[in-house]
């Protein structure tokens, strides 16, 4: 492992220019030169002096040695296909390419291939211009721009150091998402707004950004929740309630017109004793409900049941009541307009067996 461009860098002042790796380091590129195959000493040397020059001249022939393995690896994915044709011009026939060095072979494949189009140039103002979305990951926002970068310079063209971060940040302001992270960028000192310090601070901004959505869509999920097992409450409820009337119904159609002897005794059957009390609740339920008046209050009365005191009606579908078969508002499936309680059409025989409807009728 070398410790050229402080450690961290490696051979890539092998591709680099020698300005680009400054830039990019802040060291100068030096290759390990060739210690030669044995170390030179001086004249009369101590023992000490004879070891530290070994130690020495095997170190920077290891380094010079491995050096030359990341050329070749180098060169050899230059001189690979597809890239043969493109540099036969720098093969020497008895040498090949290793009198040539990288940095050689990379400018003569940008000088005869590398030039970027105008349409191209434009190209790369798109990335400033589509719209910014904070829920996608920000390091992909900063290498397409790093990219774009890279390109123009290449191209000839390249962006300053201040249009990156103003064409970076009118993108952001005009997405609208990050306005407080925004503001406080603006305030900092105009020195301060490098494009270093522009990917650090909208980094932290679009992080917080998201964790804000997450909360909001978190608590919304709740809320959706919620109302959804409502409505799943309400449709079993309904469900229940609907096939409630259907078994009543067709225990009440199963009914034979005979003798009140016999409906007495059809009448013990429990199954549909429990449905018609369940449906004497509701019609209870009902009649409070109807003895409202439009403003809210409760008609007058003692707060008793009212007795019936007005003849009996019969209904097809709701049996012994106030109003006709031909009369009732809400009709069943099925629902006889001429149905009466001497010919019930098999209707309903709710309260039909009552005895003051009993009476009615053999009075009638």
């Amino acid at each position: 492992m070398t410790e050229l461009g402080g450690g961290n860098h490696g051979y890539l002042g092998l591709v680099l220019s020698a300005e680009k790796y400054m830039e990019l380091t802040g060291y100068e590129f030096i290759p390990h030169p060739n210690p030669g195959p044995i170390p030179t000493f001086p004249d009369s040397p101590t023992q000490p002096q004879i070891a530290q020059i070994n130690a020495t001249h095997k170190e920077q022939l290891r380094l010079y040695r491995e050096q030359q393995t990341a050329i070749k690896a180098l060169k050899k994915q230059c001189t690979t296909a597809p890239l043969p044709k493109f540099i036969e011009e720098l093969c020497d026939p008895y040498t090949g390419f290793n009198n040539r060095t990288i940095r050689e072979i990379l400018d003569y494949l940008f000088g005869n291939y590398g030039e970027v189009s105008e349409g191209d140039v434009e190209q790369l103002e798109k990335v400033f211009t589509a719209p910014f979305d904070p829920m996608e990951p920000f390091g992909n926002y900063v290498k397409s721009v790093e990219d774009a970068m890279r390109a123009a310079e290449a191209a000839g063209c390249p962006f300053t150091p201040e249009q990156v971060v103003t064409k970076a940040y009118n993108q952001i302001h005009k997405a609208g998402c990050l306005s407080l992270g925004c503001r406080e960028w603006k305030r900092k000192p105009r020195n301060e707004r490098t494009w270093a310090n522009f990917k650090l601070h909208f980094s932290h901004e679009v992080k917080e950004h998201r964790k804000e959505q997450g909360d909001t869509a978190k608590d919304h999920y709740v809320a959706n929740s919620t109302q959804q097992s409502i409505i799943d409450a309400r449709s079993e409820l309904q469900v229940l309630a609907d096939n409630m009337i259907k078994e009543f119904k067709d225990a009440m159609n199963q009914e034979p017109d005979v003798q009140h002897s016999h409906s007495t005794a059809q009448l013990q059957d429990p199954v549909i004793k429990t449905l018609m009390e369940q449906n004497q609740k509701l019609m209870d339920m009902l009649a409070q409900k109807e003895n409202v008046n439009p403003n809210g209050n409760k008609q007058q009365g003692n707060g008793s049941r009212r007795k019936h005191s007005k003849p009996w009606l019969y209904c097809w579908t709701h049996g012994a009541g106030s109003h006709t078969s031909k009369d009732c508002k809400f009709k069943m499936t099925g629902h006889q307009d001429d149905a009466t309680f001497k010919d019930r059409k098999g209707g309903s025989a709710f309260r039909c067996m009552k005895q003051s409807v009993l009476k009615q009728l053999e009075n009638s």
